[in-house]
């Protein structure tokens, strides 16, 4: 009985090692282990476990511990640690882990001004500005409040508060010029205050920043007349009518720009506009030098951009209808890069007189221009790039004029910075129409191998002052009688294709067709000579296998 006892924990020991750890329950194999799975992730205070199973019998697990992660915390919500105010302008954030209570912070800034309450700052307790001049408001024989008038003995002051009361009766208006040659590097409005009269605001030199409170609800766009230095306009947080992003005054829900301040220098747009209204940006009313327009403008207003400091400008997409001289007379305006899609109107002269212009980029997305979209007075266009991303999508483009095509205007050609005097089209490319007219840097054309081409239509070389050789793929069957007018250096023509080609006066080829005997167009010199002698408004219409 002992030596049976002795041996059965033995035999059942090592069976439990074999079915756990040596061969498995399944034909008697060895495990095949998968990959350690996390079962019980680790966190910052306890150990995690990963588990594999065994491919061949899914009861068969191992199990093993991961280490603590130092890293693996679970914080809560922001909340306040240090307040950020109109006194102690920086602040701190924290936020604390759930589990070992370590805590992380993140400095924070009040962009707000002095909250004015009656007499004082409720947050700090400055007083408002003594000196200031006022005038009664009256409900016939009754005043039921007063106007800020004059800028009186406070034109000094660093920082101006108006008070919210003034002979117990509430602040309503700032009247026009009330404050005005001012030294003050802030201004401050109550909450009391309603409206603020055309340059009630203006010749403060030294203004910097302006905070509307949460009544104002009638702003004009010149409040804040000649304050060169002015960056931002604040409007408080609670008000009903105007809101406030990136030192730009808005209406609430942002789809309209109310007010610009003089001295801003970059404006970066919000999403919600779609208009930028006409001269927002213009003149003197700014020192505007780089502008980020937001996802969903369509439209930029008359003379929107005029006079600016821009360098650069990049027209959105989205853009359908800019106004006349949206960006004339910028003087250090050098690249504009248009990307609009499809702009539909465009009324004229839109950089007429920005003089410092030195290329234009096309984004690979453009389908169409407007008419005369490039048109304008006052720039040397002989200077002028016309630089385009890809040859593809710019033969793409939807031309059904020769006046929607820069090139028309501008003449010189890039590709991705780089003068484009030899040119290859794509195989994908079945007309061309308008395409190079009036381009002067092109001196070589072919078509890559298998090319899809069918026709030369109207004016695409047109004006190709410096072409001299083309070749023309198998696959072409009809040349316009204006696509080589005035191509007058024009010396080699090859055609793939050179039979069954005939001409004629009129494009259905009703008028005297004329066929080319085979052999006749083999010799591109000669050929040349024929497409200048059978070309331009005069000329003859060409076409294959008609």
């Amino acid at each position: 009985m002992k030596g049976k006892l002795l041996i059965i924990p033995i035999v059942a020991s090592i069976a439990f090692a074999a079915v756990g750890y040596g061969a498995c329950a399944v034909d008697g194999h060895t495990h095949d282990w998968g990959e350690w799975q996390i079962t019980t992730p680790a966190t910052c205070t306890d150990k995690g476990v990963e588990t594999r199973i065994c491919k061949l019998d899914g009861a068969h697990k191992e199990t093993r511990e991961i280490p603590q992660n130092p890293d693996a915390h679970s914080y809560g919500e922001w909340r306040t640690d240090v307040a950020a105010t109109c006194v102690q302008r920086n602040g701190k954030d924290v936020r604390e882990c759930n589990l070992c209570h370590n805590k992380i912070y993140r400095d924070t800034t009040y962009t707000g001004g002095h909250v004015i309450e009656d007499s004082e700052c409720k947050i700090c307790h400055t007083p408002c500005t003594n000196g200031l001049e006022f005038k009664e408001i009256k409900d016939g024989d009754k005043t039921v409040g007063y106007s800020l008038s004059g800028i009186g003995s406070a034109a000094s002051a660093n920082e101006i508060l108006v008070p919210g009361k003034y002979g117990n009766l509430p602040v309503t208006k700032i009247e026009s010029l009330a404050i005005m040659n001012s030294n003050a590097r802030k201004i401050y409005l109550p909450d009391s205050v309603t409206t603020v009269n055309a340059m009630a605001l203006r010749y403060n030199e030294q203004l910097e920043e302006a905070y509307i409170g949460n009544g104002v609800n009638e702003f004009p766009d010149i409040a804040f007349r000649d304050c060169p230095a002015l960056k931002t306009i604040v409007a408080g947080d609670n008000n009903q009518t105007f809101a406030t992003e990136n030192g730009i005054l808005y209406n609430k829900a942002k789809t309209e720009i109310i007010a610009v301040p003089e001295g801003l220098t970059e404006a970066i747009l919000p999403d919600s506009l779609t208009v930028i209204g006409e001269r927002k940006f213009a003149d003197h009313y700014t020192h505007i030098q780089s502008v980020t327009f937001g996802a969903n403008v369509t439209e930029i207003g008359d003379g929107a951009f005029g006079g600016s400091n821009l360098t650069t400008v990049t027209i959105p997409e989205t853009v359908t209808s800019i106004g006349r001289a949206a960006f004339a007379d910028c003087k250090n305006l050098k690249t504009v890069i248009w990307n609009a899609e499809a702009c539909a109107q465009t009324d004229g002269e839109l950089f007429m007189g920005s003089s410092a212009l030195e290329t234009i980029k096309i984004g690979k997305n453009v389908k169409s221009f407007a008419m005369n979209t490039f048109n304008w007075n006052g720039v040397s266009k002989q200077e002028i790039k016309v630089d385009i991303e890809d040859l593809t999508a710019w033969c793409k483009i939807d031309f059904t004029d020769y006046r929607q095509n820069p090139l028309y205007f501008l003449h010189n050609l890039y590709i991705n910075g780089e003068p484009a005097t030899e040119i290859v089209i794509p195989a994908e490319i079945t007309s061309l129409d308008y395409t190079f007219t009036d381009c002067y840097t092109i001196e070589k054309v072919s078509f890559e191998a298998g090319s899809a081409l069918v026709s030369l239509g109207d004016w695409s070389f047109f004006n190709c002052t410096g072409l001299t050789e083309i070749t023309f793929p198998a696959s072409l069957e009809r040349i316009h009688k204006e696509a080589f007018g005035k191509c007058s250096a024009l010396t080699k023509v090859t055609f793939e294709n050179a039979e069954g080609w005939q001409m004629s006066k009129l494009e259905d080829m009703s008028e005297e067709p004329y066929a080319w005997e085979s052999g006749t167009l083999d010799d591109p010199e000669t050929n040349a000579a024929y497409l200048k002698g059978y070309s331009g408004s005069n000329g003859y219409f060409w076409k294959r296998g008609f």
